[in-house]
């Protein structure tokens, strides 16, 4: 004869490791309320992703208008310089060129002053030969003198234009 394997002795053990209908809904609220915070979690993190992402959008922008405007500024400093820079190398060639005229016409001058300085020259040469009283330190002589020494700063003039180029 054949025998029946006892199908509900494994029933009975397990009879005392079964749970409630009230521990299931236990077991489910608490899945429930797990998987709603780790959804409430990932929604923030999200939101914080999202504003994270628009607060440095919004700060790269804000750094690259500011960058933007101060590169504008100093484009314009540097616009402001060049144009000074030339102003002043403007001038300098015109005060170059007033020198050089000044020098041509000094250099003119010294070459015009050199017959009067000869004769004045001579004439005090002629007047150191005269004997005894005629030795006379008067107005003429003064005016010979003077003739003479204006030549000599005309020259120092025209040694200081020449040294300086």
């Amino acid at each position: 004869m054949l025998q029946v394997p006892p199908i509900f002795s494994s029933s009975r053990n397990s009879l005392y490791t079964r749970f409630t209908l009230n521990d299931w809904n236990a077991a489910n609220v608490v899945n429930y309320v797990a998987s709603d915070k780790a959804r409430s979690s990932a929604e923030r993190v999200r939101l914080d992703a999202v504003r994270l992402c628009r607060e440095a959008n919004d700060k790269t922008t804000r750094t690259q208008n500011d960058v933007g405007r101060r590169l504008g500024d100093r484009i314009g400093d540097i616009e402001y310089w060049k144009t000074e820079v030339r102003n002043e190398t403007d001038q300098m060639i015109t005060e170059i060129d007033a020198l050089n005229r000044a020098k041509a016409a000094l250099e003119k001058m010294i070459v015009d002053i050199e017959v009067p300085l000869h004769i004045a020259q001579e004439c005090l040469y002629n007047r150191e030969k005269r004997q005894g009283i005629d030795l006379v330190h008067d107005e003429v002589e003064r005016a010979l003198i003077k003739v003479s020494q204006s030549h000599f700063q005309l020259t120092y003039l025209d040694d200081v234009f020449c040294t300086a180029q």
